[in-house]
């Protein structure tokens, strides 16, 4: 179940008082792609971030940040930014919230921000502008060091992009690590779907299904929930 409130927040970044409306609350986890981007529902993206009508700063809570995003918004840059054209408002409040994530050199979100914007894409029928920002949301994170969760999320953005080579090559890197359950599982089922040059999304139920029977794998989605939900949370 999902409450919605509405409520007055003064925006970091200008000081100026704006009506938003925040997701006070979610149970439903619903069905988790193979990018692992969310914890909550799908249908609730609209309501991840709060965006000020005075300034363009985007955020969850408005209220929140630091003074580099201070900063950054005042930029002529972003002001530019904020003028471009997009497909949705929705994916243009990710946008624009990943470029605040770069100005503080935060990768690992601008890759989880841009996610989000790629997966509005899918939602409107776009498939070339979905692969055109998990494209930019790879290089984000070309030659860091990543959390085995990462590294998963970036084979399935590099198998749907389609980056075969570079998906190909970070399947086997992770094939021959020690991985455990559910992880290498997922690896298994993506380095299958790369030999057969296949883009589709799938999710994390239909992974565990093709492996075990029916009754475990739902304990085992379960499980893997929590577990990357949790992950996102300990970055945040």
């Amino acid at each position: 179940m999902t409450n919605d409130r509405k409520e007055d927040v003064r925006c970091f970044c200008c000081g100026e008082t704006s009506e938003q409306l925040g997701l006070s609350r979610s149970s439903q986890l619903g069905v988790r792609d193979l990018d692992l981007r969310s914890g909550m529902m799908p249908s609730t993206m609209g309501r991840w971030l709060q965006e000020c009508p005075n300034c363009g700063y985007v955020a969850a809570d408005l209220a929140k940040g630091d003074e580099c995003d201070r900063l950054f918004v005042q930029t002529e840059k972003y002001a530019a930014l904020c003028e471009l054209p997009q497909f949705s408002r929705r994916s243009s409040r990710f946008l624009l919230r990943a470029a605040i994530e770069l100005a503080r050199e935060d990768f690992e979100r601008a890759f989880d921000s841009t996610l989000c914007a790629a997966g509005d894409a899918d939602d409107c029928n776009l498939p070339d502008i979905a692969r055109g920002l998990r494209k930019i949301a790879s290089r984000y994170l070309a030659g860091r060091p990543l959390t085995v969760d990462l590294r998963v999320s970036l084979l399935d953005v590099l198998r749907r992009v389609p980056d075969w080579a570079a998906a190909a090559a970070l399947a086997v890197e992770l094939m021959d690590e020690n991985l455990g359950h559910p992880h290498a599982a997922i690896v298994c089922f993506q380095l299958g779907r790369i030999e057969a040059r296949d883009d589709r999304c799938y999710t994390l139920s239909q992974v565990l299904r093709s492996n075990h029977d029916p009754e475990a794998s739902n304990d085992d989605a379960e499980h893997l929930e929590h577990v990357v939900l949790l992950g996102r949370l300990k970055r945040r």
